[in-house]
């Protein structure tokens, strides 16, 4: 819902509340809005390629691939894959492959582990940033998905920020003489935390694994369960009885 209305969002899930899944529903959830197709790729470290490809596969009757160590061409083909494929990538070959991701027309650019892709104040040009960067600018829809959004400073932020709102956050440098002095240490996280709520409210979505509280009402999404899902709910049930 917060993503068709506001299109680039970013997701503060923490670690095991399932935004894997999420990104998957997500991409459901435009083609049932909009009855069309979306093609999905999603950036991530390459330790992270086979448990999202694994995810695909139990949880949806999308196709997947992964794209990593194969030739150029080899990675241009996987890239034009058919709409019911998510491409998975890994984030070094963001902006190797920019002008090919860029050619395939994709229509929801997903960053896993978002943090990890960041353009850093004073850190120099991050060459996979600027592929994410031109990739999230271009596509329809976008989703920077992390428990952790700014690790090390509000910077890591800002890159996100810009993509989801380029008219609001434009320059680096007056973001961060404006906000900077957010800096690491105690209470950071809560720091962090209330930044966001406060300036990008409108593009945040928040899931504690403690709490399982969220910032939204959800509408109602209707999806045929995988056999697996329906064998452990018929378990449930025939316990309960």
């Amino acid at each position: 819902r917060l993503l068709a209305k506001q299109k680039k969002v970013f997701w503060n899930w923490e670690a095991g509340t399932g935004k894997s899944k999420g990104a998957i529903a997500a991409k459901a959830h435009l083609e049932d809005l909009t009855g069309k197709p979306v093609k999905m790729i999603v950036a991530m470290p390459a330790k992270l390629l086979a448990n999202f490809r694994d995810e695909v596969t139990k949880f949806s009757n999308y196709k997947v691939v992964m794209v990593n160590d194969q030739t150029p061409e080899q990675r241009r083909k996987l890239y034009n894959s058919d709409p019911d494929t998510i491409v998975l990538v890994n984030k070094e070959k963001m902006n190797f492959d920019k002008a090919a991701i860029n050619a395939a027309g994709f229509g929801l650019v997903v960053a896993d582990e978002a943090h990890k892709i960041t353009q850093r104040e004073g850190r120099g040009k991050s060459q996979m940033s600027r592929g994410l960067a031109e990739a999230g600018a271009n596509a329809p829809y976008y989703i920077a998905m992390s428990g952790t959004p700014a690790p090390d400073d509000l910077s890591q932020i800002y890159f996100h920020a810009n993509i989801m709102n380029p008219e609001r956050f434009s320059s680096q440098k007056e973001f961060m003489h404006l906000f900077g002095s957010v800096h690491k240490g105690a209470g950071y996280k809560g720091q962090v935390q209330g930044f966001m709520e406060q300036y990008l409210g409108d593009y945040i979505h928040t899931r504690k694994k403690k709490a399982r509280t969220y910032d939204f009402n959800l509408h109602t999404h209707e999806v045929e369960l995988h056999p697996e899902q329906k064998k452990a709910y018929k378990e449930a049930t025939d316990a309960y009885r």
